[in-house]
């Protein structure tokens, strides 16, 4: 079986879009790259459950998919406690 390009792009998307995330001037690209690598995920995962066995790659595309959640997650929770931090300071 072949793996699946988007799951592999899904997946190395996440990884990089996790390390960009914690860069300070970084963030953008590393909600971008989660942006992308849920995007790619979806997609991945679908070609996959359509190839009727021909491709593989599941657990990448998953992976891919969860990391760029916890990416989106994290860079809320970092605008809401700035935020939150601006509204206290003003």
């Amino acid at each position: 079986m072949k793996n699946d390009g988007l799951s592999i792009a899904s997946m190395i998307l996440g990884i990089i879009g996790l390390v960009f995330t914690f860069v300070p001037g970084l963030n953008f690209l590393g909600i971008l790259c989660g942006i992308l690598a849920i995007i790619f995920g979806i997609i991945g995962k679908n070609k996959i459950a359509n190839s009727n066995g021909e491709l593989s790659g599941t657990g990448m595309a998953k992976a891919g998919l969860i990391l760029g959640v916890i990416i989106v997650a994290l860079f809320v929770l970092t605008l809401i406690a700035c935020g939150a931090l601006i509204s206290t300071i003003s």
